[in-house]
C-alpha cells in the first residue's frame, strides 16, 4: 500500500500542474470548470487517494503474525 500509496500522490502532484499549461486559446480546447480542466480534478481526486494508501499502510501491522515460524 505504501508503494502505490507514493507513486498516485507523486504522479498527480506532477500532472496537475502540467495539465495547467493546456492551451486554451484554440478551438475545442479541453473544457474548464471553475478553472480547472476535469483530468485536474482527477489529480486531486487520485493525490487524497494516494494520501490515503499512505496513511492507512502506516497504521497496518508490521512483520509477520504472532506464532507464525518460518517454515
Amino acid at each position: 500500500l505504501v508503494i502505490g500509496g507514493i507513486i498516485c500522490s507523486l504522479y498527480a502532484a506532477g500532472r496537475f500542474p502540467m495539465d495547467a499549461l493546456r492551451a486554451t486559446d484554440i478551438a475545442r480546447s479541453d473544457a474548464r470548470y471553475l478553472g480547472l480542466t476535469p483530468a485536474q480534478y482527477g489529480c486531486i481526486a487520485l493525490f487524497l487517494i494516494g494520501l490515503y494508501m499512505w496513511k492507512r499502510s502506516a497504521s497496518m501491522p508490521k512483520g509477520r503474525p504472532e506464532g507464525q515460524e518460518i517454515a
